[in-house]
């Protein structure tokens, strides 16, 4: 993945075979990076509550 420029490339390839290499150009403005931001915080969020939901459960049994 490079990030260097104004929109993100990444290097995509069938696993096992390098001949199939694609860089693909994916553009982003700035709905979709709130948006992918808000989903990261919303998912980190639930997997520290899942986490420590596990944990108060292992402590109880």
């Amino acid at each position: 993945m490079e990030t260097s420029g104004p929109e993100p490339v990444f290097e995509v390839r069938v696993a096992g075979r390098p001949e199939t290499g694609r860089r693909v150009r994916v553009p982003w403005d700035e709905t979709a990076r709130r948006r992918l931001s808000a989903w990261l915080l919303v998912a980190s969020v639930v997997t520290v509550a899942l986490v420590l939901v596990l944990f108060v459960l292992a402590r109880i049994f």
